[in-house]
């Protein structure tokens, strides 16, 4: 038989490619089937997840334009209930209609939202006509006022009631009889105007610009692969992301672009219900009625048309191109053929070694029956001790080791009882009895287990050991073998560890390192032992940790290693021991006052290989070393203790400056997080929330609680006239001018753009009242330097009587607004 014939089996290559195809074809067939069905599934769940967004997007869409009119509404009901407005139809003079015009133009620039407003009189002739062309509001002069009454808003408005307000479809706007261009589309609000005889003075017409709603429907950047449109009941468009499709019905020659001529099956669908969402192969598309003026009327105006917020509605359509839905398909296509691409491999690795394992264990088989042979001189050649006995208990092997373990010759031991031979006397009965139990049984207390126990030698000494007992059948008969290991040294090392756990303690890393200077003194009998630290910039020297010398502790010092073994050494990580150190040890002096004659010492690493040496571990002898051997290995043992130590120490330092630096960002965070970064105010959210707990208190101590909204007057124009730099400029020095005039209980936010609430706790309305107006005449009283700008503040102070907070808030920016119309720079409190 060939030497590799001995350790190794032959296998069968063409039984191995058998079952390597078999199992691998199996497995990937398998494995396929499994893998297109997920991949089936996961298209499907990425389509829901698709129509869901659709539909989610479609709903926030179709609900914001649904709203849209809701402050139309409330302008409309504002503007034809004003006290200028009222004054004027009472009055009928040129100041009130001066002024009139003047808070219109106000309105108009304030709100950029109304193309036109319009007052026709009684018999149809514009009275005040606003104009909003070009981001700015201007007035149209006597000569440019036109008679208006056949127009069809006029004559449907006239025969309103008081209180109704009559809407027009969505339009184009059409100035001098032809259609504006660019185009504006726009919606006519408009309500009959009485005066306080109830006698009709003509209508009130609000031109409110569809760019408004437009806005509404354009992302904030435009998707590759969907579109967006909004449709009127007859399917033409009155927005698409193509300018030239919308409104068709007033295009000449556009009469034909409706959303049918394009998507004919999907216009089928959707044309008669308020929600649909399908496929086919122009995309995924879906839609919602929009019942544009069905909110709006929830007030005491009523729509003049009843029926008009049933009958008239727009159709929001989303369409999720093809182009998207392939590339959705394609994404989980490309990811489900990479997951096969790699399991197909691993199958073929799995298929492959489990062919092998199988093939060769029936190789395997063959060649235990060759290596029975090889039993013999195996266990001859181990170097623990091998015995067997018969079914009575008498040796009948007995290996070399045995012998050389136990100082019995085979040809002493065979024949001979183990329990008898090498048990100590006081164990041999309790041994004799578990023998007896082997016999009576297949199994004795010992077989199959290791245990350790004592055993005697040839030379009466005890010897401890660990046993493995097995039970085997020789001819037809059972047998023990029995394997016995000399452990002695592992107890002591076991000793010794235990020693080291026990003893190297402490509450502080000090008190640890002199409990490891201690113990591995006595462990190895030596005289002195260094643990020392390596100094950061300061090479070759290293400053003790601990220096035990004699059962005493000396106090720090430091020593050099330069032109010593640990010079290069320590360096590459080796185990340092000189006979004769007297040419070549670290410090003379400690050589000479200790008079040392043996040196072992070992470098101390950290776990980080970037962080390097963390310092040394010496040992110094006044005479030579008895075992050189076992003093290297209980230092390395200890070694790592004391590294442990090091990273240990080295980690609560790090700890402690983390926790420091997380404190102070924390601190940091939250400031950022309630503070205004332009003027150093608390912000919207926080100053609210303050707010409503300070309303709380209130309510619970029965104290009086005020607030004071503050707006700078003219803001807009002094951002219009000198740039935004010089608006923060001023939104600065006005927040800085405010903190210097409040109490240091006040608290302070800024409530938006030139808007700021003051909170002022335990103050009843009378005093907020008077801090108002000390601040208001401290503002006008700021000298703005070479920016030649005179600057006034207007302010609105409500008093907290049980409302919440947007009520008590929306009574303070009432009385601002009060505080702008008359005149500004003024406080108003009641």
């Amino acid at each position: 038989m060939k030497f590799d014939n001995i350790f190794f089996t032959q296998i069968d290559k063409k039984s191995l490619l058998k079952k390597f195809f078999a199992t691998f074809c199996t497995l990937t067939i398998f494995v396929g089937v499994l893998i297109f069905l997920l991949h089936k599934a996961d298209i499907k769940n990425e389509m829901r997840v698709v129509k869901s967004d659709q539909k989610i997007k479609v709903s926030r869409k179709a609900k914001a334009l649904a709203s849209s009119f809701v402050s139309v509404i409330s302008d409309l009901k504002y503007l034809s209930r004003q006290q200028e407005f009222l004054q004027y139809l009472n009055q009928d003079d040129d100041f009130s209609l001066w002024d009139l015009q003047y808070d219109y133009l106000l309105f108009s620039s304030e709100k950029k939202i109304y193309d036109k407003i319009r007052i026709l009189d009684e018999v149809g002739r514009e009275i005040v006509y606003i104009k909003y062309k070009n981001g700015k509001p201007y007035v149209l002069q006597p000569d440019q006022l036109k008679n208006k009454s056949d127009r069809s808003y006029y004559e449907a408005t006239k025969n309103l009631k008081r209180g109704e307000v009559y809407i027009s479809p969505f339009d184009l706007s059409y100035e001098n009889g032809d259609i504006e261009h660019p185009l504006k589309p726009t919606i006519r609000f408009a309500t009959p105007t009485y005066d306080n005889a109830g006698n009709f003075r003509g209508i009130l017409i609000l031109n409110f610009l569809g760019s408004s709603l437009t806005e509404k429907l354009i992302n904030a950047r435009p998707l590759k692969y969907e579109r967006i449109s909004l449709l009127n009941s007859d399917g033409y468009w009155l927005y698409s992301q193509y300018p030239e499709k919308v409104f068709g019905f007033r295009i000449e020659g556009n009469n034909d672009t409706r959303y049918q001529k394009y998507h004919q099956e999907a216009w089928q669908q959707i044309k008669g219900v308020d929600y649909h969402q399908f496929s086919n192969e122009g995309g995924l598309f879906t839609s919602k009625k929009i019942y544009p003026f069905a909110e709006a009327f929830k007030g005491d105006l009523k729509p003049g048309i009843t029926d008009l917020n049933k009958r008239y509605y727009w159709i929001l359509v989303s369409e999720v191109l093809p182009t998207k839905i392939n590339l959705i398909k394609d994404q989980v296509y490309s990811t489900y053929l990479n997951a096969f691409i790699i399991i197909f491999f691993l199958i073929a690795i799995t298929a492959w070694i489990y062919a092998t394992a199988t093939t060769k264990r029936k190789s395997v088989e063959q060649a235990l029956k060759e290596s029975e042979k090889l039993i013999g001189s195996i266990m001859n050649s181990a170097h623990d001790a091998i015995m067997m006995t018969d079914e009575n208990g008498a040796i009948h092997f007995w290996n070399q080791a045995a012998e050389a373990m136990l100082g019995y010759s085979k040809d002493e031991a065979a024949g001979k009882k183990m329990h008898e031979l090498i048990t100590p006397g006081h164990f041999r009965e309790k041994h004799k009895k578990a023998f007896e139990e082997f016999q009576k049984s297949k199994d004795g207390k010992f077989v199959g287990k290791t245990a350790e126990l004592i055993a005697i030698t040839k030379k009466k000494v005890e010897l401890p050991i660990e046993v493995s007992i097995s039970a085997v059948e020789l001819r037809g008969k059972r047998s023990a073998i029995a394997i016995l290991r000399d452990i002695t040294e592992r107890k002591h090392m076991e000793s010794t560890l235990q020693n080291i756990a026990m003893g190297v303690m402490g509450s502080s890393s000090d008190e640890v390192f002199h409990s490891l200077a201690t113990y591995l003194a006595k462990a190895i009998e030596a005289d002195y032992v260094l643990i020392g630290e390596t100094i950061e910039g300061k090479k070759n020297i290293v400053k003790t940790i601990s220096a035990y010398a004699k059962g005493k502790y000396l106090d720090n010092f430091e020593y050099d290693l330069t032109a010593s073994p640990c010079d290069e050494d320590v360096a590459v990580g080796a185990f340092f021991c000189s006979e004769g150190i007297q040419n070549d040890f670290p410090d003379a002096t400690l050589l000479n006052e200790w008079k040392a004659e043996s040196y072992i010492g070992t470098p101390l690493y950290s776990m980080n290989a970037e962080s390097g040496t963390l310092g040394v571990m010496v040992v110094l002898g006044c005479k030579p070393l008895a075992h050189p051997d076992l003093a290297e290995m209980m230092l390395q043992i200890f070694s790592l203790r004391a590294i442990t130590e090091f990273e240990r120490r080295g980690v609560e330092k790090e700890r402690e400056c983390l926790l420091l630096a997380l404190e102070e960002k924390n601190i940091t965070l939250e400031e950022i997080s309630i503070t205004d970064g332009l003027t150093g105010f608390y912000n919207h959210k926080y100053i609210i929330t303050r707010l409503s707990e300070e309303i709380s208190v209130s309510k619970r101590y029965q104290t009086p609680l005020s607030i004071i909204m503050f707006d700078i007057d003219h803001f807009k124009n002094i951002n219009d006239s000198y740039g935004h730099q010089v608006g923060d400029y001023v939104l600065v020095e006005i927040s800085n001018a405010l903190k210097a005039n409040l109490r240091q209980t006040d608290l302070s936010g800024r409530y938006g753009g030139e808007e700021f609430l003051m909170i002022l706790k335990n103050t009843a309305i009378e005093d907020a009242y008077f801090t108002a107006e000390k601040v208001r005449k401290k503002m006008a009283e700021i000298d703005w330097g070479s920016y030649g700008l005179h600057v006034t503040i207007s302010g609105g102070v409500a008093m907290y009587t049980g409302e919440t907070v947007v009520e008590l808030i929306a009574k303070a920016d009432k009385l601002l607004y009060k505080a702008k119309n008359g005149g500004r720079n003024r406080i108003e409190f009641r």
